[in-house]
């Protein structure tokens, strides 16, 4: 940017037009010191925007989005592209209804905060995760847990799209300027991550 004309690095907090900041700064900013942004101001993230990047929270809002849709009038996609999730402890309920539904179904959980595939594992048995209770902070419904300890479980897709048999998954960037209305920009470049072998589902269990 700086070698744009017009533009310059300032040390300002306050008298600034582009700010790209760290999500903590964007979180204390609008939490605590609440302050409205300028129209000439823009930031690299929304308010909010863990509604969308913390796994309990995106899956709170894709029902949400779920339930709208079916009261709509408009003619729309239905919005199940996810797998069947909840959010653990504090739905363990439920889950334990529909894991009941589906016996010798696969199912994966994972930490709602972190990445990288850390702390992700696969289970068919509610015994193989007699462990995991035993670790964590295991509350009934309806009891806050702490978010270190809160995961959500997924029914496993067992017939996954592959290339050539192998897993893969693609990373795209988008741009999101604006929500109301919703305007995004799409980069063409990517990132493609391929398995080196032939995906077979039971192996990834042993694996997990």
């Amino acid at each position: 940017m700086t070698s744009l004309d017009g533009w310059e690095e300032t040390d300002s907090d306050m008298d600034w037009d582009l700010h790209w900041a760290d999500v903590g700064w964007v979180r204390e900013y609008f939490d605590v010191m609440q302050p409205k942004l300028h129209e000439h101001q823009r930031l690299n993230h929304f308010k909010n925007h863990y509604e969308l990047t913390r796994k309990d929270l995106l899956v709170k809002n894709l029902k949400r989005m779920k339930k709208q849709q079916a009261k709509s009038e408009l003619s729309v996609p239905p919005a199940d592209f996810w797998s069947l999730t909840f959010v653990l402890p504090m739905e363990y309920g439920m889950f334990l209804e529909e894991f009941k539904r589906f016996p010798g179904a696969m199912w994966i959980m994972k930490p709602i905060g972190k990445a990288q595939g850390k702390g992700i594992f696969l289970f068919e048995k509610l015994s193989q995760i007699s462990d995991w209770k035993k670790d964590h902070t295991w509350k009934p419904d309806g009891l806050q847990a702490k978010t270190s300890d809160t995961y959500i479980v997924q029914k496993y897709i067992e017939n996954p799209y592959t290339i050539g048999g192998k897993k893969f998954d693609l990373r795209l960037y988008v741009l999101v300027t604006s929500f109301s209305p919703l305007v995004v920009w799409t980069y063409r470049a990517g990132i493609y991550n391929r398995l080196l072998t032939d995906y077979l589902l039971y192996q990834w269990l042993n694996c997990s």
